[in-house]
Order: structure tokens, then sequence, then C-alpha cells
């Protein structure tokens, strides 16, 4: 086990501030290093994939809620939702539902997009996705509005939060990540990340 092996370790590299605590006994150093971002795909232009005029989109099925989809679809009858790759489910019409694609294939879906959604259900310790959600992360390299639970908002201005189980929460976030408008955030590259690895590893 990890504790076990506390004199073997001589750095502990976090990708979320809410897991330090959990390493408070290790004597060794401690660093909060979050996700990098591909930056150069990010950046790239693209055509839009959209038929609609309004267009929001979610991607992924860690702790996918569909019933905050449901809940925008129904608020927001003049917006198509795109899911893509996220657990089939019975939505509205207004919702379209995309298999996993390659990533070069989703960007144009988030580049394009009026709002983001993050809809993730509340669980234990799901407060490290604040930092760990490599969505919400390419959301904010791109300068997306993006609607989530408030657990996974931290200290980004972009996120829009709402507690789960609360309907009109849900759509007054959508409703303020709409009115945001776009403002693309300087993020690191992985290649960034990793510099910042080794350098931490050599002290």
């Amino acid at each position: 086990m990890l504790w076990q092996s506390e004199a073997d370790i001589d750095l502990i590299v976090v990708v979320a501030r809410s897991m330090l605590p959990h390493f408070e006994a290790f004597s060794c150093p401690k660093l909060f290093i979050p996700h990098g971002v591909d930056t150069a795909l990010l950046n790239q232009a693209t055509d839009s994939p959209y038929a609609t005029k309004r267009n929001a989109v979610t991607v992924g099925s860690m702790l996918f809620d569909a019933g905050a989809i449901r809940t925008l679809a129904l608020a927001r009858p003049e917006f198509t939702f795109h899911t893509i790759g996220s657990p089939k489910s019975v939505f509205p019409t207004n919702v379209i539902q995309h298999d996993e694609m390659p990533f070069a294939q989703t960007l144009p879906y988030l580049q394009h997009a009026d709002v983001g959604i993050a809809a993730y259900q509340r669980a234990a310790a799901a407060a490290y996705l604040a930092d760990s959600s490599l969505k919400l992360l390419q959301y904010k390299a791109i300068g997306l509005p993006a609607v989530c639970p408030d657990f996974a908002v931290g200290d980004h201005a972009l996120r829009f939060g709402y507690r789960p189980d609360h309907p009109q929460e849900m759509v007054e976030a959508f409703d303020r990540a709409l009115n945001a408008g776009r403002s693309p955030v300087a993020s690191k590259d992985w290649s960034d990340v990793a510099a910042r690895l080794v350098e931490a590893s050599l002290g």
C-alpha cells in the first residue's frame, strides 16, 4: 500500500488541490500540478458542425447526470443540446446524442457551441473535479462559458454553478453562462506540465 511505502517516496504530485490533505502525513514535498491541454489542437480553425443556430454541448460519461441535461433541454427548447460519448438516455427532441468520437472530431463542437456543460452527479470527493476535469479545462482554454455543479466551479470565472437536484438553479446557471460571452484563458500545454514535473523531480 502507498502508506507502507512512505520512506521510498520523494515527491507527491496531485492534479487537484482537494487531494493534498490526503497526504498531510507524508514528510516529503507535495505539489499541485494541474492537467494540461493540447493548445495547438485547440487553437486550430474548424468549421461549425451545427445545423441549428443555438447549441450547447457536453462530452464524456464520468458521473454523467442525464437529469441535468433533460432539465435544461426542457427549459430552453430554442437550444439544441449535444451529448458526445455520454450514456444514452431518454431526452427531449432537442437533444442529439452522439457516439464517442476522436477529440479532433469533437473539437468543432466545443469551438462553435454557445455553452459548454459538465453535468456531473454529486459523489464522494468529487470536489477534485474543480481542478482535474479535462473537459472544463478545455472549455476554459477556448473561452467557452461552462455550466457545472457548484463543487466543480472552483476559482474559475467562466464556470457557472448549480446545486445538483435543483432544476431552477441549473437553468439560472445556464442563462448566466449564455450571457457571459467567450473569453479564452491562457492554458498550460502538456509539454509545460511535463517540464514542470521534470523540474520538480530534480529538485
